[in-house]
């Protein structure tokens, strides 16, 4: 039978003993170990040939592993609340302090573009239902508002908010929809109110 191939890469640097004794092939120091268990190893890397443990380090490959489907659904979910919550940009997946944070906080997941045209229509379905059973049960009169505003890419849109005042006397003012102005401000606004000059 073929003896047991010792996964890790600490092992280059140690000749094993014994079930129990290893030594250091750079310096012969021997070291206690246990159950495979290679802690003590690393330590000794560590402390006493940092820069071999340092350059070991930076050219060992760990496994990788892919994040399960219904995490990252449910990471992509969070994402997009954030983006809806604040208003942001879909654009904001594609910066790299974004990817950093999320890597920091879930590894194994690895950022997409943000969601096909059908993951988008089925997701702001299922927020504007969630949105509409809210009014509901919490709202028991709302006011309209609309606001016409430029993004930095100097494109005109048109929002409709409802505000309003819940159980816990705290104003709410969610988005109801945002639209793509094609006729710039002061054109709509003669439009809209030039017949009713003074």
């Amino acid at each position: 039978m073929s003896a047991r191939k010792n996964k890790s890469d600490i092992w280059s640097h140690f000749e094993k003993l014994s079930s129990t004794k290893v030594k250091c092939k750079l310096c012969s120091k021997e070291l206690s170990v246990s159950g495979g268990v290679t802690s003590s190893m690393h330590g000794h890397m560590r402390s006493k040939h940092p820069s071999v443990f340092e350059q070991s380090h930076a050219n060992s490959t760990p496994e990788q592993h892919s994040c399960p489907d219904s995490r990252a659904e449910k990471i992509i979910v969070a994402l997009a609340e954030v983006i809806i919550d604040n208003m942001l940009p879909l654009s904001i997946v594609e910066s790299d302090s974004l990817r950093r944070l999320l890597e920091l906080l879930e590894p194994q997941y690895k950022m997409r573009a943000m969601q096909t045209d059908n993951e988008q229509s089925s997701m702001k379905t299922s927020m504007s239902e969630q949105l509409a059973d809210k009014l509901d049960s919490d709202a028991r009169h709302i006011a309209i508002t609309t606001d016409i505003w430029t993004s930095l890419s100097n494109e005109a849109y048109l929002s409709f908010t409802a505000s309003y005042i819940d159980h816990d006397w705290t104003i709410k003012s969610p988005v109801l929809a945002t639209v793509t102005l094609e006729d710039r401000h002061t054109q709509l606004l003669l439009r809209i109110y030039g017949q009713h000059r003074l």
